[in-house]
């Protein structure tokens, strides 16, 4: 690397160029001795290359524990430190000089119109293998470098997919909407693209062009039917901009190609529906759906600001909430919570919260301001849904500790009735509360099983609401319990059994045994010493007997979730094979089989194999489905997949059996 590159690039002295140039060596050495490239030899010698340096010309190497932020480096004199003389350089800025340094030499080139460097901006802004953050990193270090170099491509290029996006999420970025239509116009009248149309549709979306987006989104589902039957061609491969979201964050499409259309269909319909209902509301409907998007939109800019500007802290803080809440690790739901608590509550070293930050550096009002600071303060309990409009996308609720009703605004992916019921947390805006992220609706049963225990209690002239409260909690620490004794008698989560009579005689004796010989923490008494104690009478057990309709099963698992409680599935075997070998098995009977278990299965189990067996789980379910989700998909994104997949086979069934029926009355 040439030392002039590094001194343009960084915008230091000679001087310092020269330093940087050395740190820089010493980490490609370092790099280079991990993949077995070179030697750590070759590594140490490149670090003692440095080191001298420094101490010959009385520089020390500063970072976070000397004051500056957690993604600036800066190599200073002990005098220049002092006195805070620092030229700080941001360490993604080395990481583009260590990995990418063709790009960094287009980005400093005065013409970038010759054929080697064209092509090394569009091999860094297509790589899969470059992460999305070190691409934007590049464009926003020198916004006006950063265009001319886009523009540069895209005149050589015209249907530069990447460059085309990089270039209109630099302009939206910047507010400069006129540009960014235009960038989209240009590039479609060039190549139709399904992506670039979805994008195009969210864009359009976010401006309330509600009728144009309609027609980007239908124009682009119509390019990826045309693709699948080999209609035309359209699909591009590049990352997708910020979609509308609504009960779940979804942060944006990604690449098109190689196993993601199932995802961006999915997107899309999505899209379709909620711009649908937009664009038939009128007045004061209007008007809060309206600001109910746009508060979930500027939320989701505070997620992204905080996760690029302040990784580091961003580490701490989970350290410090897992210690506060008792946690090992964070499931998909504690991981939301704690992302809520991290922007809007926990304040950073400057007093202000990361949410405040971000208002303050983009200049938001004081209106936004304070709406963002009320998200501090969440309403937590038990809610019980009253009414769900998915047209007003308005849900209203009752805290069923307090009675006090809210209206939630809400775009739910599943179907919600009233009188279920969900924990957690709601966040005020204005005139509504917003969700915070996925809402997770207990299942009827559950909803009506709490909603008995807290109704017991209410009225009482002990407790009220906190031992309504308790009785919850109770109640799930009694599912805990019976669930930490599954394990622990059975030694996992999960067992299976291959016939029905060996089920029944295992769970019967794992209930004598939980009932009448395991030691409780009150006072090392079983569960019926207990009751004994309670009722003055002995607790009688009536034997466990598995159901006529498991008779055909081939196998059967029994599994525990400390939420969720105890469940038997059919032919579980089948599948947790299938996830294991990552294909799913020969016979047409069982590969039929396996498709109904998938279909059926609860969505904790669900969670856990996919959790468990990753990518095996979902090369199972592309094939058994035809599909192609990423390898790489989420439990959120497998999980609605397999609902909406679930859905179209319950209304191919209701569409078969209403023609029989019309056959028969023939």
């Amino acid at each position: 690397m040439e030392q002039d590159l590094v001194k343009e690039f960084l915008g230091v002295s000679e001087e310092e160029a020269k330093a940087w140039l050395l740190f820089v060596e010493m980490l490609r050495a370092f790099r280079d001795a991990e993949a077995g490239v070179s030697s750590r030899r070759d590594a140490d010698e490149a670090r003692r290359r440095f080191e001298r340096f420094l101490e010959r010309n009385n520089l020390r190497m500063l970072g976070e524990e000397d004051g500056l932020a957690s993604d600036e480096l800066a190599i200073a004199t002990a005098t220049e430190a002092e006195q805070a003389e620092i030229r700080k350089i941001n360490t993604l800025d080395i990481l583009l000089l260590v990995d990418h340094e063709s790009v960094c030499e287009a980005f400093v080139a005065e013409d970038v119109r010759p054929p080697a460097l064209v092509e090394s901006v569009v091999d860094f802004f297509s790589s899969p293998e470059v992460p999305e953050w070190l691409k934007e990193r590049l464009v926003e270090r020198d916004a006006e470098r950063a265009e001319r170099l886009l523009k540069a491509v895209l005149a050589e290029i015209p249907d530069e997919v990447c460059s085309h996006f990089m270039l209109v999420t630099k302009y939206e970025r910047e507010g400069r909407f006129a540009d960014a239509e235009a960038e989209y116009k240009r590039f479609l009248s060039v190549r139709e693209d399904a992506v670039v149309w979805a994008n195009y549709g969210w864009f359009l979306e976010r401006r309330e062009r509600y009728e144009e987006a309609l027609n980007a989104f239908e124009r682009s589902i119509s390019l990826l039917h045309a693709e699948r039957t080999g209609v035309g061609v359209g699909v591009g491969g590049v990352a997708g901009g910020v979609g509308s979201v609504g009960g779940s964050e979804v942060e944006g499409v990604g690449g098109v190609g190689g196993g993601e259309e199932e995802y961006l269909l999915a997107e899309l319909e999505k899209s379709v529906s909620r711009v649908s209902r937009m664009k038939e509301l009128r007045g004061e409907y209007a008007q809060k759906a309206r600001e109910y998007q746009r508060a979930v939109w500027l939320i989701n800019e505070v997620r992204e600001f905080a996760t690029k500007r302040l990784s580091g802290e961003i580490e701490r803080a989970k350290a410090e909430f897992m210690r506060n809440e008792g946690l090992e690790e964070l499931s998909e739901e504690d991981a939301l919570d704690f992302m809520n608590w991290f922007l809007f509550s926990r304040r950073l070293p400057d007093g202000k919260t990361p949410a405040l930050l971000y208002a303050e550096e983009k200049g938001l009002d004081e209106a936004l301001k304070s709406k963002l600071e009320a998200l501090g303060s969440p309403v937590s309990g038990v809610f019980e849904v009253l009414s769900y409009e998915p047209a007003r996308f308005s849900m209203r609720v009752r805290n069923l500790l307090t009675e006090e009703e809210y209206e939630l605004m809400a775009d739910m992916d599943a179907e919600v009735s009233a009188g279920q019921t969900f924990a957690g947390s709601i966040y005020p805006w204005g005139e509504f509360f917003l969700s915070g992220g996925a809402l997770r609706m207990h299942s009827p049963e559950f909803s009506d099983e709490i909603k008995s225990v807290v109704s017991s209690f209410k009225g009482s002239e002990v407790g009220g609401s906190s031992a309504g409260s308790a009785a919850v909690e109770e109640l799930r620490r009694e599912r805990e319990e019976a669930h930490n004794a599954f394990v622990s008698f059975f030694g996992s989560w999960e067992v299976v059994f291959a016939t029905k009579s060996e089920c029944e005689e295992a769970i019967n004796r794992f209930l004598e045994w939980f009932l009448f010989e395991r030691p409780t923490a009150v006072e090392g008494k079983t569960i019926a010493e207990l009751y004994r104690e309670a009722y003055d009478e002995e607790l009688e057990r009536e034997r466990f007997k598995i159901p006529p309709s498991f008779e055909n099963a081939r196998n059967i698992g029994v599994l525990s979730d400390a939420e969720a409680g105890i469940f038997l599935v059919q032919d579980y075997g089948l599948l947790k094979r299938a996830f294991e070998r990552g294909a799913a098995p020969v016979s047409s009977s069982d590969f039929t089989r396996l498709k109904e278990v998938l279909l059926e299965i609860e969505p904790f189990a669900l969670r856990k194999l996919v959790q468990m067996h990753g990518r095996n789980a979902v090369n199972v379910i592309n094939e058994v489905f035809n599909a192609s989700l990423r390898e790489d998909a989420s439990v959120d994104e497998i999980e609605a997949f397999l609902a909406e997949r679930a859905e179209r086979e319950a209304a191919s069934r209701s569409a078969r059996s209403s023609s029989q029926e019309r056959a028969g009355e023939g």
